[in-house]
C-alpha cells in the first residue's frame, strides 16, 4: 500500500513494536530489581558502598550477585530498547503520512531526533508521539485529527519525566539518609516511577500499532 503521492508503502509495525515493548518492559523490571536490591544492601550492610570492603557473608554475596546480574540485563535491554523504539517510532511516523493524514508537524526523522536534543527532549518527543497517536485514530479525518484524545500518552510522558528526573532525586536522597526504612522507601518509589513509565510505554506502543492497523485495513477496503 502506497500513499496518494507515491510515497513510501504502509509497513505493519506490530512485530517491531512488540519486541520494543518487551525490551522496554524488561528494562523497567531490571531497573526496579537493581534499585531495590541496592537499596536493601545499603540499608542492611554498613560497608555496602565501599568498593574494596570485605563481603560479610553468603547473604551479602548473593545480593551482590542479584545486583550484578540485574545491572547486566538492564544495560542490554536498555540499549536494545532504545534502538528498537527509535526504529518503531520512525516507522509509525512514516505510516501516519502513508495513511493519508495531512498537516503533520513532525517528520519521522525529527520524531526520533528530538529524544536526543537536550532541553527539547523534555517536551518535543511527547508532542511527536501525541501527534502520531492522534493521527492514527481510525476515525481521524485527513485534515481534522488534532482533537482526538491522547491521555495515555500524557500519563506515559509524565511518568517518564518523573522516573528520570525525580528518580535521580530519590536515588540521591536514599544514598544520603542514614535511616534504613526511609532509604528503602525512597528506593521503592524510584523503582515504581520508572517501572510505571515502562508499562505505560508498552500500552502506547500497542495502542498506536492497533490504531494504524485498523486504519490501514479500512483504507484497503475503501472503494
Amino acid at each position: 500500500m502506497t500513499d496518494s503521492t507515491g510515497g513510501p508503502a504502509y509497513r505493519p509495525s506490530a512485530t517491531i513494536g512488540t519486541v520494543a515493548a518487551l525490551a522496554i518492559l524488561f528494562t523497567g523490571v531490571a531497573y526496579a530489581a537493581v534499585t531495590l536490591a541496592d537499596g536493601y544492601g545499603r540499608s542492611s550492610y554498613p560497608t555496602w558502598d565501599e568498593f574494596d570492603a570485605e563481603v560479610s557473608g553468603d547473604a551479602e554475596a548473593m545480593l551482590l550477585l542479584v545486583v550484578g546480574l540485574s545491572a547486566f540485563v538492564l544495560l542490554v535491554t536498555w540499549l536494545l530498547g532504545i534502538v528498537l523504539f527509535c526504529v518503531w517510532l520512525h516507522r509509525v511516523a512514516t505510516n501516519a503520512r502513508t495513511l493519508g493524514i495531512r498537516n503533520l508537524e513532525f517528520t519521522p526523522g525529527w520524531a526520533v531526533g528530538y529524544f536526543f536534543i537536550p532541553f527539547l527532549n523534555l517536551f518535543k518527543p511527547y508532542q511527536a508521539v501525541k501527534e502520531i497517536w492522534q493521527s492514527s485514530d481510525p476515525e481521524a479525518e485527513p485534515d481534522f485529527w488534532s482533537n482526538r484524545s491522547s491521555s495515555l500518552v500524557g500519563y506515559w510522558w509524565m511518568f517518564w519525566l518523573l522516573g528520570n528526573v525525580g528518580g535521580r532525586v530519590l536515588d540521591s536522597a536514599a544514598k544520603r539518609t542514614s535511616d534504613a526504612s526511609i532509604a528503602m522507601l525512597l528506593a521503592a518509589a524510584d523503582a515504581a516511577l520508572l517501572l510505571t513509565a515502562a508499562v505505560l510505554a508498552t500500552l502506547v506502543i500497542r495502542g498506536i500499532v492497533q490504531r494504524q492497523h485498523v486504519k490501514a485495513q479500512r483504507a484497503e477496503s475503501a472503494p
